[in-house]
Formats: structure tokens, C-alpha cells, sequence
């Protein structure tokens, strides 16, 4: 099946049915609307030379219409790239144009931005521009680098014919998911149609998503959890999806309550919710079960105070999704990301790859076996490719145990990455950055450990001759990078310490700044800050 087709089946038996309830504005479409609406969309981009095998990248803050044009694009054949709207600089650069993007479609808060990477992007030929939500109907300000560009309003481009449109096949690249490199560059995973559809069919029957439910989503549908665990899973279930604009934790459980949402999902936001001052409101909502991660330290007690059932899963970009847990799951497994989904073959091995027994850590590795049904690799990268799927598995990089029963527990990553604000951050990525101000000879990054997930830290070498101080090295982090990406902490050193390959032993460096955490320099304890 392709998303077309999976979206003319619900607007058949679900006509009337409202899939979709943006709701910072109360725009609804129901499937037949969707349906239509993509249809129509779908022909003004065929009409602008997007066609099969055409790669669209996609920048914007959560709406309806950034749904709309994952749709379209697909009944097209052609390929979306969603983009963090956080991302700037290298990023930016590296998403657009490592994609070989043609065309992006964006907010137009996010022009100086790709003004600044606009050399970096010799693929690039159209921009077509949503409407502002800071200045709604007024024609923004297009920077000079852009303007020899094909620039158009995104509302001449949504009303073509809205004549039915599917020209993909299951197999067709319709996503490049970017997910955080930790040997090298960010990587764009690849999904077919049949991936995407697939995600959607696994994760609603383990987490027993039904057709009367209300999923509640306030987290980035850039990312795979807001996109697929909760968007795609939902409309294959028949479902609604609520989306809100941005996550907050005062406001989240009324903005459920007054939705009528029944599911939810949050993508490391559970400390902060945890961190609100109890309330009477606290159990004043209708969510049965909430999937969150990383759990609260006390699951227990969260779900007697929140009145609901927390649900788990378990998926990586650069795979997909493995494994589930309902709410209505037995409570003894609480902790675990659930058992694997239907036609998920999972094995934990030590180094040279045996399988370990049940209750033993080791790596995680995967296998799919439905034809075309998780990521088919690494856009334009065919060793990195090649390496992860070694043996016939899909290698995680992550430590995990399952107990007799065959649920997952996480332990920890193998890879070098850093978990911040729910994003996952690619040490490499932020050291590449970094080592491009003029006074820095090298640079590591690596986490330390907070109360739900990790800080980032960096250590630093500086050129001789020259000197540079925290403040003004954060300024250029701030410069150049996601804000969740910025290091909090900051220390200098003359050298660093080397393997017998030469590596830079980070976990000495980790160790050393955490026994004088108190005196290194920390970016939340400086004025302003």
C-alpha cells in the first residue's frame, strides 16, 4: 500500500470522520477533506515540476499544512525531508544540501537562515513560502541571496485539481528522516512508502490505538515520535490526531482535557511535568495512557497522580520501530519498551555477536521481516549503510537485556551521542562546529549525566598564540548551532588524553570534569543565564 492509497481507503469508510484538529486556530479536516485537500496540493506541486523521485525539504514549527505536503509529496512519488526548525548554520546546510532538496517548503521566519547556508545549496531552485504566523497575510522580506531563487506563496500552490493523485509505488523513497550521526555527519535515513505505512500498522496494534481514540500531540512533527508513533499510527487506526503548536508543561493536560484526547505521547517531557506543582487538575482530563521517554524515575507514582496508564515503545530512525507496550499492559512490566511488534526479530549479543540469554546485556540488534517494512538505509551513504546491517540485523549500537518473557529493557547507548531536550545531539556534529572558531586547535564533546538525561559538555584545546574564554566560545555555539545543542559546560585543557590509534579518550575527560563539576565553568550559572 502506498499513503496514498492508505488515505483514499479512511476517506472511503471514514468520510466524516475528523483525522486531523489543529488547535491553536480550531481547523479541522476530517479523511474525504485531507483526502481531497492533499489531492489538490499534490497537482499544484506537479505544476511547479515536482514529480516522482523529486526530494522536498520541509522547515516549520508544527501545522496542519506541514501534514498536507508529507501526503502530497508522496502521492507524487517524491520524497519530504522534514527539517528542525531549530536547525541553522552546518545543520541547516547539511539537511538541504546533503539531501539534494530542489525545492523547500517553509516558514518564512526561517529566510536569514537559510540566507546564511544559500552557497552551500546548489540543488536548490524554489522556495514556496506558508503563510507568517507573526505577520499572517503580509508578504515577507526575502533576503538578497535568495531572491534569484522561484519563490512562491504556498496558498498558489495548494488549490490544484483535486482529481484523485497517486503516482507511487510501496517501494518509492517518500522520507529522509535525519537522525544524529555518532561516527560521523548526520545521516538522512531513507523510508519507502511501505516503511511509513508500516510503522503505523505495527506501533497501533502495541499500543492498542482504535479508531475512537484522540491522540494529543505537542511535540515537533519534524521528528519520528510526533510523525509516526502518534500521526501515521493514528490514521492507520482510524483515529484523530490533535496537534498543538509547541509543548508546555503548565498548559498540557488542559490542552488534552479540552481536545478530548484519550492517548498521548512525550518525547522527554515527563520531568517536566512532574516538576508542576500538584493540582486538582492533575486527574481532570480523559487520557487512558500517555507513551513517554525516557520513563519518570517513579512510574508508579506518576500514574496515580496523572490518573493513567503509561504505555512504552521502543524505534531509531535509523531502523524503525521495534517494540510496544499498551497501558493496559500487566504493571510488572513497567520500565521496559515492551515486547517486539509482529514480524520483529530481535537478538542481544555480546562483541563478537552470540546471543545472550534472557537477563544478560549485550547490543541490540533487529530484523523486520515484512518486505519493504523499516528504513532502506542511509541516503547517498552506502558504507554506513552497509556497516549497520552486518549478519542480517540491523545493529543499534544500544545496550538492552530482555527477560523471559521478551520484553526489552534499555540500558544505555554504545554510540557516542548525547540525549538532550529530546533530541537526539551527534558528538561529532557539535566538534565539527566548534573547531571552526579561529582560536580552537581541537575539541571534544561529550554528556554529563542530569537528573532525566544529558548535558552536553565540551573540552577544549586552544591554538597557541591565542586566547578565547568560555563566554565568547558559547557565543559562537549560539551562533552556529541548535539551542539544545549549545554546550552547557566548558573546561580548557593543554592536551588531551590518546588511545594507542590516537582517539581522544573521552570517558577520562568525562571523568575528570565530573569530579570538578562545582568549579567548571557552567553556561546556567552565568549572568543573564
Amino acid at each position: 500500500m502506498t499513503l496514498g492509497a492508505m488515505l483514499r481507503d479512511r476517506a472511503a469508510a471514514l468520510p466524516d470522520k475528523v483525522c486531523l484538529h489543529y488547535l491553536p486556530n480550531g481547523e479541522k479536516l476530517t479523511y474525504a477533506e485531507l483526502d481531497q485537500a492533499t489531492n489538490s496540493l499534490a497537482d499544484g506541486l506537479s505544476g511547479i515540476g515536482v514529480s516522482r523521485g523529486s526530494i522536498v525539504s520541509i522547515l516549520t514549527e508544527n501545522r496542519m499544512e506541514q501534514l498536507l505536503c508529507y501526503f502530497a509529496l508522496a502521492k507524487l512519488g517524491a520524497a519530504s525531508v522534514p527539517i528542525n526548525p531549530a536547525a541553522k548554520g552546518y545543520f541547516l546546510e547539511r539537511f538541504v544540501g546533503q539531501s539534494d532538496s530542489s525545492v523547500i517548503i517553509m516558514e518564512p521566519t526561517f529566510l536569514d537562515n537559510l540566507a546564511a547556508v544559500r552557497s552551500g545549496l546548489p540543488e536548490l531552485r524554489t522556495i514556496i513560502l506558508f503563510d507568517s504566523f507573526e505577520q499572517p497575510g503580509e508578504p515577507p522580506e526575502v533576503p538578497a541571496e535568495l531572491v534569484r531563487l522561484h519563490i512562491l506563496p504556498y496558498d498558489s500552490v495548494k488549490s490544484g485539481d483535486p482529481a484523485p493523485r497517486d503516482d507511487a509505488e510501496p517501494r518509492d523513497l517518500a522520507q529522509i528522516l535525519y537522525t544524529s550521526g555518532t561516527t560521523g555527519p548526520s545521516k538522512g535515513n531513507m523510508y519507502a512508502q511501505s516503511a511509513l505505512l508500516n510503522w503505523g500498522r505495527q506501533l497501533s496494534i502495541g499500543h492498542d490505538i482504535r479508531q475512537d481514540d484522540i491522540q494529543f500531540i505537542a511535540f515537533p512533527l519534524f521528528h519520528a515520535g510526533a510523525w509516526l508513533s502518534v500521526t501515521m499510527t493514528t490514521l492507520w487506526a482510524g483515529g484523530t490526531v490533535a496537534i498543538e503548536r509547541k509543548f508546555s508543561a503548565s498548559q498540557f493536560f488542559r490542552q488534552a482535557r479540552d481536545c478530548g484526547a484519550t492517548v498521548t505521547l512525550i518525547a522527554g517531557g515527563t520531568p517536566f511535568l512532574v516538576a508542576q506543582a500538584p493540582s486538582p487538575s492533575d486527574r481532570d482530563h480523559s487520557l487512558r495512557q500517555l507513551c513517554c521517554g525516557p520513563p519518570p524515575a517513579d512510574m508508579a507514582a506518576f500514574e496515580e497522580r496523572f490518573n493513567l496508564r503509561l504505555s512504552a515503545g521502543f524505534g531509531l530512525s535509523d531502523f524503525g520501530i521495534s517494540h510496544g507496550m499498551s497501558g493496559a499492559a500487566s504493571r510488572d512490566k513497567l520500565g521496559s519498551c515492551g515486547a517486539p511488534l509482529a514480524d520483529i526479530e530481535v537478538q542481544i549479543v555480546d562483541a563478537d555477536g552470540f546471543e545472550l540469554p534472557a537477563g544478560q546485556i549485550g547490543e541490540l540488534r533487529l530484523r523486520n521481516n515484512t518486505p519493504g517494512g523499516s528504513s532502506s538505509g542511509y541516503y547517498k551513504m552506502p558504507e554506513a549503510t552497509i556497516a549497520s546491517r552486518q549478519d542480517l540485523w540491523f545493529h543499534t549500537g544500544d545496550y538492552a537485556y530482555v527477560d523471559a518473557d521478551g520484553y526489552l529493557f534499555y540500558v544505555d547507548r554504545k554510540k557516542d551521542a548525547i540525549r538532550r531536550r529530546g533530541e537526539n545531539i551527534s558528538s561529532v556534529e557539535l566538534e565539527q562546529v566548534i573547531v571552526r572558531h579561529d582560536a580552537v586547535a581541537a575539541c571534544a564533546i561529550f554528556p554529563i549525566k542530569a537528573e532525566s538525561e544529558d548535558d552536553v559538555a565540551a573540552t577544549v584545546l586552544v591554538k597557541p598564540g591565542f586566547s578565547l574564554s568560555e563566554a565568547d566560545l558559547v557565543a559562537h555555539c549560539v551562533e552556529h548551532m541548535p539551542a539544545y545543542a549549545v554546550p552547557r559546560y566548558v573546561s580548557f585543557a593543554n592536551e588531551f588524553p590518546l588511545t594507542g590509534s590516537g582517539k581522544v579518550e573521552k570517558h577520562k575527560l568525562r571523568a575528570l570534569m565530573e569530579e570538578n563539576l562545582s568549579s567548571t565553568w557552567d553556561r546556567e550559572r552565568q549572568p543573564g543565564n
